[in-house]
């Protein structure tokens, strides 16, 4: 998989078998087109609104992004 240019696309089974660094791509703000047989089905593009909420790109390894989306939840619940 090479995924430097945006607005890149990949089917479904090497989605599969490569989610991680995907998902990885997107935490850095890329755009991702999902295909089936060529055909775009759907895209993964990065959430701009935990992006504001946490006040920097997503460069975090996936345990730690997980945490702290974890504690960003329950600080906007302790301020409801």
């Amino acid at each position: 998989m090479s995924a430097v240019s945006p607005g890149w696309s990949i089917g479904i089974y090497d989605l599969k078998n490569q989610l991680s660094a995907v998902l990885e791509e997107v935490m850095e703000g890329k755009e991702v087109t999902v295909t089936k047989h060529g055909r775009p089905i759907a895209r993964i593009a990065p959430s701009r609104r935990l992006i504001a909420r946490i006040g920097r790109p997503l460069l975090l390894p996936s345990a730690s992004w997980v945490r702290e989306f974890a504690d960003c939840r329950r600080r906007r619940r302790a301020e409801s």
